[in-house]
């Protein structure tokens, strides 16, 4: 299971996106 690597692309996708609270949850 990669999900390091993926958490690591959400958060950065995410803070870009401005869907931090939903990747926080």
């Amino acid at each position: 299971m990669a999900v390091e690597g993926r958490t690591a692309g959400i958060r950065r996708f995410a803070n870009v996106s401005g869907l931090g609270l939903e990747t926080r949850s």
